[in-house]
């Protein structure tokens, strides 16, 4: 990792982060980490849909839907420690910032559907129709935002690699519509969806699915941080940030996939299905044993 000139980190400025190169290499290798955790944690998800057919029902299909946005992004995290050239750093400027707005979208949905069902008290609501309007929805917030991370020239080939431009006035503008504010914006309509969800809860007694509970939450946990961080330095830009919290704080914006992976897998539905599908596969090998024990017998 020797020579690294910059991380690609979404906020990186002289003035609040001196890393030695210990630190330096700290932080790459939790990036690298945490993206390949990411791709792992989607994979799954990939696989599930497949064996399990989830992609079948409606929060399978939104499941999908936000692990594609998190799927781009870790790739994209891995390839941009790759030397490029100006017109490959502009693509990959592109499908990072599509990945990380639609996931921030698709999170958002996620609080939306659990609103929604809890409000009416039935899941059902949660459809095909509905989950086609969210569909489109993250794919159109995602595009916008790539666009403009792609026509302003947020990154820039520098020491033949794609990093973010030096903070300036105009970078700063660029940070704040393309980085903070879907951040921000994400966060508090997750908890705004949370505090009517919780009051619903409370009223009524009824119950919420794993991942529609929890998904808005890790969105929370992982971009809280990060967007604190920012925000601190927007109204203090000479503000020096502490190794600890940049290394978390950019640790989970990067893993988020990971974890939402995590909360899929140990969901009760895509539990009992792997219980199921290994039933099953447990079965057809015992008769097939049996068949062949008969076979013998007879000859």
């Amino acid at each position: 990792m020797e020579g690294y000139p910059r991380i690609h980190s979404l906020i990186w400025n002289a003035s609040f982060f001196k890393p030695s190169e210990q630190d330096l290499d700290i932080v790459l290798l939790a990036d690298l980490v945490m993206a390949v955790l990411s791709i792992l944690g989607c994979i799954f998800n990939f696989m599930t849909a497949l064996l399990l057919k989830t992609n079948k029902i409606a929060i399978g299909k939104m499941v999908l839907g936000l692990s594609v946005m998190d799927f781009v992004s870790s790739v994209v995290v891995i390839v941009l420690r790759q030397r490029t050239n100006e017109y490959v750093c502009r693509v990959e400027t592109f499908f990072l910032y599509f990945g990380y707005a639609g996931s921030f979208a698709w999170t958002c949905c996620f609080a939306n559907a659990l609103y929604k069902a809890i409000k009416s008290e039935d899941f059902e609501v949660i459809d095909a129709a509905l989950v086609k309007n969210y569909t489109k929805l993250s794919i159109i917030l995602a595009i916008l935002i790539a666009v403009y991370s792609t026509a302003t020239g947020f990154r820039k080939t520098q020491d033949g690699l794609c990093l973010p431009q030096d903070l300036n006035n105009q970078s700063n503008a660029n940070q704040l519509i393309i980085v903070t504010v879907p951040c921000l914006i994400s966060i508090v309509y997750c908890l705004y969806c949370y505090m009517l969800v919780m009051k619903k809860l409370k009223n009524v007694g009824t119950f919420a699915r794993l991942e529609l509970l929890v998904y808005p939450l890790i969105l929370i946990l992982c971009t809280l941080p990060t967007t604190l961080m920012e925000l601190l330095l927007f109204i203090k830009s000479d503000m020096e940030i502490p190794f600890w919290w940049f290394l978390m704080s950019y640790s989970l914006f990067v893993g988020q996939g990971f974890f939402n992976a995590i909360v899929y897998g140990l969901s009760k539905k895509v539990i009992d299905g792997y219980k199921a599908l290994c039933c099953r596969r447990s079965s057809v090998h015992n008769q097939e044993l049996l068949t062949q024990n008969d076979t013998s017998v007879r000859y």
